[in-house]
């Protein structure tokens, strides 16, 4: 898609984002505001919904080894600068 030869050692997503073009950061942009649009709409739905306890994290079970993915939770807190409550309430 971005014609990065799999050989070029990239460490971080900088650098990924010189290497691409504008197209895939407006691309990028785009799949952020229909992430949070889709967050909107499931917090706004009852409290004992499926979808808001997986995306918010309340989902019983072990946890796994190494290092933690990045929740959807996580993308919201980072990209709004929001609280976890501040964003149950908005």
């Amino acid at each position: 898609m971005m014609r990065i030869p799999w050989t070029n050692i990239i460490t971080t997503n900088e650098q990924v984002y010189e290497l691409a073009d504008a197209r895939s950061v407006l691309f990028l942009k785009h799949v952020r505001a229909q992430k949070l649009r889709y967050f909107g709409h499931i917090m706004r739905q009852l409290w004992d919904n499926i979808e808001g306890s997986l995306l918010t994290g309340l989902v019983e079970g072990k946890q796994g080894h190494g290092r933690p993915r990045i929740s959807w939770i996580d993308n919201m807190l980072m990209w709004t600068g929001l609280t976890g409550t501040e964003l149950k309430l908005v």
